[in-house]
């Protein structure tokens, strides 16, 4: 599985437990999200630019350290906002408490085809719900055909 491949994924799932909190912040660490993340991404690359130079990891490489774990985590959630689909919590102004952006409430809203009702339906079935690698296929291909969907929509 690809780096892109795996970051569609980490997308996936911070979307889906910000989805079901919704209104309400979440604080996202690590801890929230590597779990259900290695398992669906669980062969899967990441590429981390880390003091002046870039690698690529191997999830199971990241298993062990889990300081390289916060760093993709810090640097997703970082691209995420600053791609407009999480916005910091205006209540409690904590750094790492999040809630869905308008924008991701759209992407989350985007019926992807007739049959299969809407992205954020289908994320909720699909997460925890099927087999690690088909799981995290789907995910990734989800987020892909949403995010192809939201460049038609901009203006």
């Amino acid at each position: 599985m690809s780096n892109i491949d795996s970051a569609k994924i980490f997308f996936g799932i911070t979307l889906q437990r910000l989805q079901a909190s919704f209104p309400a912040a979440v604080h996202l660490t690590p801890d929230d999200i590597w779990p259900e993340f290695e398992r669906l991404a669980g062969n899967g690359e990441l590429s981390l630019r880390h003091s002046r130079a870039s690698k690529v990891y191997s999830l199971s490489d990241l298993a062990k350290k889990p300081e390289l774990q916060q760093y993709y985590t810090r640097q997703m959630l970082a691209w995420m906002k600053v791609e407009g689909y999480l916005v910091s919590d205006p209540i409690s102004n904590f750094k790492y408490d999040y809630i869905l952006s308008s924008k991701s409430l759209a992407l989350l809203n985007l019926s992807l085809s007739e049959t299969e009702g809407t992205l954020g339906a289908k994320l909720k079935r699909v997460i925890g719900s099927i087999g690690d690698k088909a799981a995290g296929e789907i995910v990734s291909d989800l987020v892909g055909r949403a995010f192809e969907a939201l460049q038609g929509l901009s203006p």
